[in-house]
């Protein structure tokens, strides 16, 4: 009685799919350059009468102890687009397993920056626009805890708009923010940068519809 199908399309900042941009999956080497796994569950579900649903990991990009050897990789071509902890370490360049250290399961790109937003509403637009999709599941479209992002180029905007580092806030607690009025702002801001992030998406969604 199934008539739905949640299909991962996006993993770890790849495409099992045709993408002009999005490098194929490296952990299955094995998968032909002739062969489109999307394309090809599409015509077999729909043949038989069951929707598929395109299934995005979004920030979670990278997680393997070796970093990819595609050059398109963001965690090659884009470094800088990763996001940072407090302590001024940015998960492009520390070590795999510092960062599980953390208790986060790899690498994430940031929802705080305007560039990585653009691209990942891009990433979707071209499966919209290329496939007979049913739906959109994002996965993955958070922060993997308080520790990040503090990328400088975004905390220096939270310090433009309030005075305030929010690196001291995390760090120095109540010394700085004994209210925690700006823990609060600090939190808000993050949250914010996500919710630009799917009011994209929806709006492109929006519009493929029509």
């Amino acid at each position: 009685g199934y008539n739905t199908l949640f299909v991962q399309v996006r993993g770890r900042g790849d495409a099992f799919y045709k993408s002009y941009f999005v490098p194929g999956p490296e952990t299955y080497p094995h998968i032909p350059g002739s062969f489109d796994p999307l394309g090809a569950i599409i015509e077999l579900a729909h043949a038989r009468g069951i929707e598929v649903h395109a299934w995005f990991n979004m920030y979670f990009t990278w997680s393997a102890d070796q970093p990819p050897s595609s050059r398109q990789h963001l965690l090659n071509s884009h470094p800088a687009w990763f996001m940072v902890s407090v302590h001024g370490k940015s998960m492009a360049d520390d070590s795999i397993d510092a960062v599980r250290n953390n208790l986060i399961e790899g690498r994430y790109i940031s929802p705080a920056l305007e560039e990585v937003r653009s691209y990942l509403s891009k990433v979707i637009t071209e499966v919209l626009v290329s496939y007979d999709i049913d739906g959109v599941h994002l996965d993955y479209v958070r922060y993997p805890g308080w520790k990040y992002d503090f990328n400088r180029r975004i905390t220096q905007r939270f310090v433009n708009m309030t005075g305030v580092d929010p690196v001291r806030i995390m760090l120095d607690g109540a010394a700085v923010d004994p209210t925690i009025e700006y823990l609060e702002k600090w939190t808000d801001y993050k949250s914010e940068q996500i919710d630009l992030q799917i009011k994209s998406i929806a709006r492109r969604i929006s519009l493929a519809d029509k």
